[in-house]
């Protein structure tokens, strides 16, 4: 959200921003392909940009909402570590955390 403020961002939207900053390189057709939605999603994280309420978010989406401290569980490390290229240990979390932060704060 600084980067469109400041129009700086590197895609057309706040939202694909996100999406790109998620993925480890910077083509976002690839990021879309690897964190967007598709038919076999079954777990999404629902980003508000404009401050939306739990609420006004959970209405339009089908599913049971989880707190985002269950996201650990949700997530397919194995294939976190195959698109970043990480080996499989106790930190790759931390490690995703930390590129997806210095990509926003180097670009």
């Amino acid at each position: 959200m600084l980067a469109e403020a400041q129009d700086g961002l590197r895609t057309r939207t706040v939202h694909s921003e996100v999406i790109w900053a998620l993925n480890p390189t910077n083509n976002i057709t690839e990021g879309l392909r690897r964190y967007g939605v598709s038919a076999e999603t079954s777990a999404v994280i629902v980003v508000s940009m404009d401050g939306a309420g739990e609420g006004q978010l959970g209405a339009g989406i089908a599913g049971t909402l989880t707190p985002l401290d269950a996201l650990h569980g949700l997530t397919d490390w194995a294939t976190v570590c195959k698109y970043h290229r990480l080996e499989a240990s106790p930190n790759v979390e931390a490690i995703v955390v930390g590129t997806v932060a210095a990509k926003s704060v180097m670009t």
